[in-house]
């Protein structure tokens, strides 16, 4: 049984993830979107689970957030 949320089970979950996380370290969207090259608008819908986007969007986004989304917590 997994103990760990692994972030590409559901692309909510991981728009979530991205979300608080940018919301931590005091970033709003647009300043995000300075730091990633990703419009405010997709940024905007991958949070709120309206846009599937791709793995390397997602990887660019988590990247400047400083989210490594291939590390797993293990037991």
């Amino acid at each position: 049984m997994k103990d760990y949320l692994h972030p590409f089970d559901d692309h909510r979950k991981l728009g979530a993830l991205l979300k608080t996380r940018r919301i931590e370290i005091g970033l709003d969207q647009s300043s995000l979107s300075e730091v990633c090259g990703v419009t405010q608008a997709n940024i905007s819908k991958l949070e709120r689970g309206l846009l599937d986007g791709r793995l390397g969007t997602y990887l660019t986004i988590a990247e400047s957030l400083g989210i490594d989304l291939f590390a797993m917590k293990r037991a």
